[in-house]
């Protein structure tokens, strides 16, 4: 998913600082390769050039931890109740491309499917910071068959 990137990374110089544990997390692997690369998308849409986007996995007990950040403005206060909503964009910051609004929306649902949660959180970096926590072994909801993701 990183490769899907790869040209904007380069073009944007942004630098990408990942950490990811050695584990085995059972999930729908396209809903959580679209979490990802959605969460990632936004980092790189609202970096600025030459920044750095973080992206890390580490078990926490029995869940699995993944924190996407970037270096950008951050979400405003104002944003953060609907920013998971359908069609929901925001203020584009810096002069940055306006989104369908689509994203988060579909991350939020696909984070829920599996059991999970996702939340902004302040402090560690200095632009926006998502978390997600997703139990190791989820069962989507209408799937049968768990596929090794991660």
């Amino acid at each position: 998913m990183i490769e899907n990137q790869q040209i904007t990374l380069l073009s944007q110089r942004l630098r990408l600082d990942v950490k990811v544990e050695d584990l085995t997390l059972y999930a729908d692997r396209g809903k959580l390769r679209l979490i990802l690369e959605n969460l990632l998308s936004n980092a790189i849409k609202y970096s600025p050039r030459g920044g750095t986007i973080y992206v890390q996995f580490e078990r926490m007990g029995d869940r699995v931890v993944l924190d996407v950040a970037d270096c950008g403005a951050g979400i405003p206060q104002e944003d953060r109740a609907r920013i998971f909503d359908a069609f929901y964009t925001g203020k584009p910051a810096g002069g940055h491309v306006k989104g369908t609004g689509i994203g988060l929306s579909v991350v939020m649902e696909f984070v829920s499917v599996h059991g999970g949660q996702i939340e902004i959180v302040d402090g560690k970096y200095p632009g926006a910071h998502f978390r997600v926590h997703l139990p190791l072994r989820a069962q989507p909801v209408g799937i049968t068959e768990q596929a090794d993701a991660a």
